[in-house]
């Protein structure tokens, strides 16, 4: 009852817009309630959205001038699916709808690149920086991972939607075409994306990557970087490692993965 919920309200016929948004606010004044209230009118329909709380919504039905209060549903854009479980198991697909926002936050991913140029990104990728200090690193993506990590963040074509299909993309090229890469790097990785996050609006930080020596995260300088940007309000997502052994605890030794303020990813 005392809970709120975005609502559809719609009048008999005969009624008006402001006749529908009169008994919203009535129902508001009988029954008072922590909820936004009245929304917007409509002159399409003879309606209006509005936020209200349980109580609210029950005294609103019983109103002669109602005929019909349904919910403000997300719209799904059309077509975007997944060929794969995950979106829907992980209920990642609802937020397939809405669009690109001010709201939508933009992801950077540190990896091997990303192949912008595919239908998955449809022009989001909004910035490519390369900070590979070891060669061959083919430009774009020369070992493909980081356009892989980038579709599960971020995919937009159908058959192959990611998490926020939506959202601007960042890639950070810290690994040469055989998925190598340097400590020094994916820290001026960090860096970059520390000085760069109003710019672009990056608020989650992915690193699909670990150090290859294991050193705790009170001393272990990537750690030190991503806590970084974590602490500016940067949510950073990294690899638990694949190096799990016929089912038993890996333990997690490794930076960034081994970090207890960030997010890890098994």
């Amino acid at each position: 009852p005392a809970g709120t919920f975005d609502v559809i309200v719609q009048g008999v016929a005969g009624k008006s817009s402001a006749d529908v948004a009169t008994a919203v606010r009535t129902a508001m004044a009988s029954v008072p309630g922590q909820a936004a209230g009245l929304r917007m009118r409509y002159s399409v329909i003879s309606g209006a959205a509005a936020q209200l709380t349980g109580r609210q919504i029950v005294t609103l039905a019983r109103q002669s001038t109602v005929a019909a209060i349904t919910s403000d549903a997300p719209v799904v854009l059309s077509g975007l699916s997944s060929k794969q479980r995950w979106p829907y198991v992980s209920g990642v697909q609802k937020f397939w709808a809405g669009g690109v926002s001010a709201n939508t936050p933009t992801i950077a991913i540190v990896d091997s690149g990303i192949q912008a140029s595919r239908a998955d990104f449809a022009g989001r990728v909004v910035a490519e920086v390369n900070m590979t200090s070891l060669a061959p690193n083919s430009p774009g993506d020369g070992r493909g991972h980081g356009t892989f990590v980038a579709g599960i963040a971020a995919g937009g074509a159908d058959g192959y939607a990611g998490a926020a299909p939506a959202s601007p993309i960042v890639s950070i090229d810290v690994m040469d075409d055989q998925g190598m890469a340097m400590t020094r790097d994916v820290i001026r990785a960090a860096e970059w994306i520390h000085a760069n996050k109003d710019t672009y609006k990056i608020r989650v930080a992915n690193f699909s990557l670990h150090s290859a020596y294991a050193n705790s995260f009170m001393f272990d300088p990537l750690d030190k970087a991503v806590e970084k940007l974590w602490f500016s309000g940067i949510v950073v997502v990294a690899a638990a490692g694949n190096y799990g052994v016929n089912g038993q605890p890996s333990g997690m030794p490794f930076a960034p993965g081994n970090d207890p303020f960030i997010i890890t990813v098994g």
